[in-house]
């Protein structure tokens, strides 16, 4: 699966390298742009799972993460190693499997932590994805000041990490929770909830790829950018390209969606609780 994941990252940033339509759009300060916008990504990602965990007094959040192999994460996805480095650190006891199965108080206050935490993450990158899209809405109205090369590759970089890391972490984490069945939760989330993170990824799935359409693309106006995600979020038109980039894009959107619709949706309504 990661080596899947990487392979995936590999031919998107090939394809803005290559891609003659978009050789000299990245040209000015590529690196530092690049790992500019890629931190930026990162520290939002920070930003949104610390504030999601605020309610939760520090005493409780003291088991350490210290697995090596999550850094390779921050590559991949930084929003779902965060939201795991995050959720983890919630531990009202010890336990030896990952199996929450207890029936103490204990274990019951750890679950719904968790589940607050969850929810908390997931209306806040919906409002971040609005935020966004405003912000750029109105930057739209005077393009020529906005597209500075520097801040606007940055910017472009930024939008590119965030959405990558941001579905990634979706079609992961909706699977992951899945396969795992009911009785392996490691959060009292029930069904009802778990619908309604579903449904609140899939608006934040449709206002992600608006962005990235808008300034990754030739379109026009946010709105159209906004029309071409609702097309293709909802598989009812979508469009082709050809520019690579922006394909692969289309794909990931389309990947995203039908992980949520047919897989998450579905399997989360035959639930019993």
């Amino acid at each position: 699966m990661v080596f899947a994941i990487l392979v995936l990252l590999f031919g998107v940033l090939s394809s803005i390298f290559l891609y003659p339509a978009h050789t000299s759009y990245f040209t000015y300060h590529l690196v530092f742009t690049a790992i500019l916008g890629f931190l930026s990504s990162i520290v939002l990602d920070w930003a949104i799972k610390e504030e999601s965990i605020s309610f939760l007094p520090k005493e409780d959040r003291r088991k350490k993460d210290k697995d090596v192999k999550n850094f390779f994460w921050f590559f991949i996805s930084s929003g779902y190693i965060l939201s795991k480095i995050f959720k983890d650190s919630i531990c009202y006891r010890e336990r030896n499997s990952d199996v929450v199965a207890c029936g103490d108080i204990n274990c019951k206050c750890e679950k719904a932590a968790k589940a607050a935490f969850i929810s908390n993450a997931n209306r806040l990158n919906l409002v971040v994805s609005g935020i966004l899209l405003l912000i750029i809405t109105i930057a739209s109205f005077n393009m020529d000041v906005v597209k500075i090369n520097f801040i606007w590759q940055s910017f472009s970089f930024f939008i590119f990490f965030r959405v990558t890391s941001r579905s990634i972490e979706i079609i992961y984490a909706f699977t992951m929770d899945v396969l795992k069945g009911e009785s392996k939760s490691s959060s009292s989330l029930d069904k009802y909830d778990r619908i309604g993170l579903a449904l609140k990824s899939y608006v934040e799935n449709i206002l992600n790829y608006s962005l990235v359409y808008y300034v990754f693309s030739n379109e026009n106006g946010v709105g159209s950018a906004v029309l071409n995600s609702i097309g293709t979020a909802t598989i009812s038109k979508v469009h082709n390209s050809n520019c690579n980039l922006e394909q692969l894009f289309v794909y990931g959107q389309v990947l995203t969606s039908l992980c949520l619709v047919v897989l998450s949706l579905a399997m989360y309504i035959s639930r019993k609780k």
